[in-house]
Order: structure tokens, then C-alpha cells, then sequence
């Protein structure tokens, strides 16, 4: 099982303010992705509410952690 953890503060405000106001729908979910999976969503669960396999659920992840945006 993979999480994103240690979100900051700033950090997890970012994401929000991206998932509520970014006017492409492909970055407004993977912030949301993100968010989910800090708050401890299960990437099988991920996969249900994105309607996207694993690979692209780990992918966002991989991109994610490349940023190093903690």
C-alpha cells in the first residue's frame, strides 16, 4: 500500500487552491488524488473514484514525489 505523507501545511493548502481553481481537469484530479491519498484513501480506492488503474494512480504519485513538494 502507497500514501503520500508528510504533507505541509502550505503544501496541502496549494492543493487545495489547485483542485478548486485550475482550469485543466487533468490537474485538478491528480491534486485531488494527492490529497486523498494523504488523508490515507487506499490506492484501490483511489482507482475507484479516479476510474484509473494502478499504474497511472503510481504515476501520479512518481510525479508527485520528483516535485518533492512537502
Amino acid at each position: 500500500m502507497r500514501f503520500i505523507k508528510g504533507l505541509s501545511h502550505e503544501t496541502i493548502n496549494l492543493l487545495k487552491r489547485i483542485y478548486a481553481q485550475s482550469k485543466y481537469s487533468h490537474v485538478r484530479r491528480r491534486a485531488h488524488c494527492i490529497l486523498l491519498s494523504h488523508e490515507g484513501y487506499q490506492t484501490k480506492e483511489l482507482m475507484n473514484i479516479f476510474d484509473v488503474s494502478i499504474v497511472t494512480i503510481y504515476n501520479w504519485f512518481n510525479a508527485w514525489e520528483e516535485l518533492n513538494l512537502v
